[in-house]
């Protein structure tokens, strides 16, 4: 069995925090669970709508998540920073790309630098770029129909950038499926 992906998008800032998060959960290529809320600003009492939660409130969820799986981003050094500033470390979790246990939220997969390596010398890397390079704008269509909430889906919503990245994560596990999650990893931090 693969070891789940928790594909993750942040909206927000170190200064102010978390305003939203998203997560797509792949095992393989298959979509096994999706989740998104928005949240109150760390420096603000103001919510962004109604029923916001504060994002520290979704330590458990978080930890679990990278228990169980490899976080991956499309610029995986904004979202680990993000996380970090809420909790430092996840404890003892395992690597999954060796033996031993990290206390780390890594390490990550990234689909900027995975694509940068994969096709070197595009014009731009930026997430809906490479949806737009790659046709993927109607399947991005489809499942944030599916999955977004209602006036969420759009570039900028957190569960719609995690699911453009797990749309572009699966491509790219498709087109060279020889390779291991170490090797993604790899290339990830290359």
């Amino acid at each position: 069995m693969p070891v789940p992906v928790h594909v993750l998008d942040f909206e927000g800032k170190l200064q102010s925090g978390i305003a939203e998060w998203g997560i797509v959960s792949l095992e393989g290529q298959k979509l096994i669970a999706t989740r998104t809320q928005r949240c109150r600003l760390q420096d603000s009492s103001e919510e962004i709508s109604g029923n916001c939660a504060d994002f520290k409130e979704n330590a458990a969820y978080f930890l679990q998540l990278r228990r169980t799986g490899i976080f991956c981003a499309h610029s995986c050094s904004v979202e680990d920073n993000l996380l970090r500033s809420y909790w430092a470390s996840p404890g003892y979790v395992p690597s999954f790309t060796s033996v031993s246990s990290v206390t780390t939220w890594g390490p990550w997969l990234d689909t900027c630098a995975i694509w940068m390596h994969m096709v070197p010398g595009l014009v731009s890397y930026n997430l809906m770029d490479l949806i737009q390079s790659y046709s993927l704008r109607d399947s991005l269509r489809q499942v944030a129909s599916e999955y977004c909430p209602s006036g969420r889906a759009y570039p900028h919503a957190a569960l719609y950038d995690a699911l453009a990245t797990s749309l572009l994560l699966r491509l790219a596990m498709r087109l060279v499926p020889q390779r291991t999650l170490e090797d993604w990893v790899f290339y990830s931090h290359a």
